[in-house]
């Protein structure tokens, strides 16, 4: 087992990952530098326990570089040091935030729950591509989130897609019931403009005149 590494020693220079629109917000896990020896680089999988980042993959700067250009990591214009405690995000305009990481999920939960309401608008009006959209932003920015995943299922339940609503059913499993999972996508397809069709009615019902002229 490789000796820990003090976070103090360290600088983040990018993250294990290469993220489009679609994953953002999105937490990362950095990639390590040693300040004092450019060519000792840490990759996940790994741990960061009692200040110290345990068990990371060591590479050089070549093998780093070569992560880069295979699409595997992204690196930073510039490092800047490692902190005790912090998360690394990356925002919906693709910025590194680096904070504590109480305040990192308070931000992370504020866009979820935004944009929560606004897919849930997007649903209402028809707009459903917007509503999918928003609500896996809502997703990446808090997994845990129920909500988002009833609006994805609406979405596809709308456009007929059972495979795609069963998805997102089978994705809700660890926080919800089933049954209160399609329960929720229920209700929320009560919202949907094409549930707010008026049914045709029977002749007999909706025309006082039916029949009338077989009365003559």
């Amino acid at each position: 087992m490789a000796d820990p590494l003090r976070l103090e020693e360290l600088d983040i220079i990018g993250y294990a990952n290469v993220l489009d629109e679609t994953m953002l917000p999105s937490i990362v896990p950095p990639v390590f530098q040693m300040r004092s020896e450019r060519n000792r680089n840490f990759l996940p999988p790994y741990l960061l326990n009692d200040r110290c980042l345990w068990n990371a993959t060591e590479v050089t700067e070549s093998e780093i570089r070569d992560l880069q250009a295979a699409d595997e990591i992204s690196l930073f214009q510039e490092p800047f040091p490692a902190q005790v405690d912090f998360e690394l995000f990356v925002d919906l305009e693709f910025r590194p935030c680096y904070k504590l990481a109480g305040t990192a999920r308070v931000e992370l939960t504020a866009i979820a729950d935004s944009s929560i309401i606004e897919a849930d608008n997007a649903f209402r009006r028809g707009a459903f591509d917007e509503a999918d959209r928003l609500a896996g932003i809502a997703i990446s920015a808090d997994y845990r989130k129920v909500t988002p995943l009833v609006i994805k299922a609406a979405v596809r339940r709308v456009r007929k897609d059972i495979d795609g609503e069963r998805l997102m059913e089978v994705l809700a499993k660890p926080f919800v019931d089933e049954l209160l999972f399609r329960q929720m996508v229920d209700l929320t397809c009560e919202e949907s403009p094409l549930a707010a069709v008026p049914r045709k009615m029977p002749a007999s019902a909706c025309s006082p005149m039916h029949g009338m002229a077989c009365m003559r």
